[in-house]
């Protein structure tokens, strides 16, 4: 019977497509044509509104353009020239396209746009573009003209988009028309197609129907998330039990590679779990303990162990895990020059030994399909196999970079096992991880050895310069009082001239001191000893003494020291602080500023009192820091290029030990400097207002002068 309807049901159909086609040859010729007469149309306004666009186009780089423009001359900075730049170099691009598009009248219009612009570049954006920061002047009259210009850009464009915007109406005006015709022929085809339909659905309704509400029930059960839906395949012509078999063919392939995407999702979390959990560690040990187990348990396996390549091959397993009731593998070494080379090799080819029934493959001597390379791994393999009861072994290279440093190995004894790419790809992932780690850990052990090496040089070094500061003083305490003896004339009448070699001596004799000190203070600061009484300090007495020590040295240098500070009425400026580490703030910065300013130029110190802390600024019209320099100010022994360059004496350790003892007094220190301009020292001290008045240390000399040189 079914032989007999199978040709029935492809003869009615085929009638029934012929008259159809019929139909739709006879009406549809007018429904070409209003498809062609439409397709006209619709370019024609696609045409416009490219058109369209690029015009918008050409005005908003213009106005991106002038925009740049405008932000330079109010900026002064060549960044803001970026939308200039970029409308410049793009609006050629939209003046192409618009051409490339434009009919005769709208050419007439873009080239006169062209021209505008043109005129507007050469007239005003190019000229301001190319003046120089700071130098950007623009007279009333030119931009009057920019505006004038940019005026007429606009009148032109305003005029072509008119022009576009009357043709895209009269545009879509046909377009509708021949969309409506288009329509009405379109109708008449389908209603005749759709008769036609009618008669032939009534007659295959009772053949065809049935059957097919079945199939189209199971797959909205599929769909709905019923997958154990499947279609009677035995209903129907053969063309519908062939849907039906499709249908549970499809349904069975769902759910295969359903399974198949959850066990890879499933084993791609498990592989990045594996990744975190050796990324967290840095001990190499804990690290493969760990991988092997979680890898084991996550494939199913029964045994997992890794080993390393050492000089003679591979050594024994070096981590190892087993199932409850199985002891993990306890592996000898596998030595032979070609197992390194073996493992090597698949390394640098990203291979695996996967082998799915060890017992057959030994037994025909395959040894992993011919991947193993060697007689040493083959009977290595034998071994395992007849010692373990392994049946199935899934070996990777662990490596990192091009170099393999061991395997990672997996096996089952419970019969032949097909290792799934999914479970290939999971233990490649965490060999790689391994390899990883392996590798941090090693540099983790050899940065901790570096660090301690480093850590025994800095004490060493801080012991010996605290030694020998201290070795030098003793002697550099005689020499300084037999240096005063002699001057005082204790040793009898000192002509003139010896006098004024004396007097270098003294003088390197200080600054020698200064050294020593500088460096008994570093080593201090550096080794944790450095300390400081801290009491309420009258800042005006530390400023006073200060620019008394300093002072004869600019007079001598012929610059000028001026001070900037409150009166000393009342309780004055009062600092929580060392009285002597702060004289030594204040000695360094002025004589930095006296130092390094040529003569005729200025220090000045500012102290400017403010409700929780005070801030004593110094500033210097000297040769200032060049800006490449001023980052490693405060490391030890530098000193800048340009002070190097004009023989400026000094140690480079001044301002590093201002800036500890300023933060030791929970202070902050700022600097602010330009090459051949001069330096300002910012210093902020926290301000302690004192229940009462700090009984004077030691009245500082010059304190009248410092006053003085602050009111003029």
């Amino acid at each position: 019977m079914t032989a007999v309807e199978e040709p029935s049901l492809s003869r009615r159909l085929a009638r029934t497509f012929l008259v159809l086609v019929a139909v739709l040859v006879l009406v549809g010729g007018a429904g070409v044509g209003g498809l062609v007469a439409t397709g006209r149309a619709h370019d024609q306004e696609e045409r416009l509104q490219l058109m369209e666009a690029s015009s918008t186009a050409m005005l908003l780089e213009m106005a991106n353009a002038e925009t740049g423009v405008r932000g330079y001359r109010l900026a002064q900075q060549r960044s803001f020239l970026e939308p200039y730049e970029e409308g410049r170099a793009a609006f050629p691009q939209h003046v192409e396209r618009a051409l490339a598009l434009a009919r005769p009248d709208e050419r007439a219009l873009v080239e006169e746009q062209v021209a505008i612009a043109d005129r507007w570049f050469a007239v005003y954006g190019d000229p301001v573009a190319a003046m120089a920061p700071g130098e950007v002047e623009v007279s009333d009259e030119l931009t009057q003209r920019n505006k004038e210009i940019f005026d007429s850009f606009r009148a032109v464009g305003g005029r072509l988009d008119d022009l576009l915007a009357d043709r895209d109406a009269a545009a879509r005006a046909r377009a509708s028309a021949v969309r409506t015709a288009a329509l009405v022929g379109s109708a008449l085809a389908l209603a005749v197609a759709l008769g036609v339909s009618l008669v032939a659905a009534r007659r295959l309704r009772g053949s065809l129907v049935g059957p097919l509400d079945d199939v189209v029930t199971v797959l909205g059960g599929l769909a709905a998330g019923d997958h154990a839906a499947r279609s009677d395949d035995r209903r129907g012509p053969c063309e519908v039990r062939a849907v039906a078999r499709s249908v549970n063919h499809l349904a069975d392939e769902s759910d295969r590679l359903r399974a198949e995407r959850a066990e890879a999702a499933r084993l791609a979390e498990l592989g990045a779990g594996i990744g975190r959990r050796i990324r967290d560690q840095l001990d190499a040990e804990e690290s493969l303990t760990r991988a092997v187990t979680l890898l084991g348990r996550g494939v199913a396996a029964d045994r997992a162990w890794v080993r390393l390549l050492d000089d003679a091959g591979l050594g024994p397993s070096t981590a190892r895990w087993a199932t409850p009731g199985l002891e993990a593998p306890v592996l000898p070494a596998l030595r032979g020059q070609g197992v390194a080379s073996w493992l090597q090799s698949l390394h640098d080819l990203g291979g695996a030994v996967r082998v799915d029934d060890l017992e057959a493959d030994l037994r025909e001597g395959a040894a992993g399909r011919g991947d193993v390379g060697g007689e040493d791994v083959a009977d290595h393999l034998r071994a395992f196999a007849a010692g373990t009861g392994a049946t199935a072994l899934l070996v990777l290279p662990v490596g990192a970079g091009e170099t393999a440093l061991g395997s990672l190995a997996v096996a089952v004894h419970s019969g032949p096992r097909r290792w799934t790419d999914g479970e290939v790809a999971l233990t490649r992932s965490v060999a790689a991880d391994l390899g990883r780690a392996l590798v941090l850990a090693r540099l983790y052990r050899q940065q901790e050895e570096l660090v301690e090496q480093l850590r025994e040089l800095d004490r060493t070094k801080t012991d010996f310069l605290s030694a020998v500061s201290h070795e030098l003083r003793t002697p550099l305490t005689s020499i300084s009082g037999y240096l005063e003896l002699l001057r005082d004339g204790d040793g009898g009448e000192i002509p003139l001239e010896a006098d004024r070699m004396l007097a270098v001596v003294e003088r390197n004799t200080q600054r020698l001191r200064s050294l020593i000190e500088d460096l008994l203070t570093l080593s201090r600061i550096e080794s944790g000893a450095f300390r400081a009484t801290y009491r309420d300090v009258l800042l005006h007495e530390v400023v006073g003494a200060a620019v008394a020590s300093v002072q004869p040295a600019a007079d001598a240098a012929g610059v000028e020291l001026v001070v900037d500070a409150p009166p000393a009425a009342g309780e004055g400026l009062v600092v929580a602080g060392d009285p002597v580490q702060l004289d030594r703030v204040l000695l360094n910065l002025l004589t930095n500023g006296v130092k390094f300013t040529p003569r005729g130029g200025v220090v000045r110190l500012a102290v400017r009192p403010r409700a929780a802390d005070v801030v004593v600024e110094v500033e210097d019209t000297g040769m200032g820091i060049p800006e490449r320099d001023q980052e490693r100010l405060f490391r030890r022994f530098f000193r800048a290029t340009n002070a190097v360059d004009a023989a400026v004496p000094g140690t480079g350790l001044g301002l590093l030990i201002v800036r500890s003892i300023v933060e030791h007094h929970d202070g902050d220190l700022r600097l602010r400097s330009r090459e051949g301009v001069g330096t300002v020292v910012t210093v902020r001290l926290p301000r302690q207002r004192a229940r009462s008045a700090p009984a004077p240390a030691r009245p500082g000399p010059g304190l009248a002068r410092a006053a003085g040189g602050g009111a003029a």
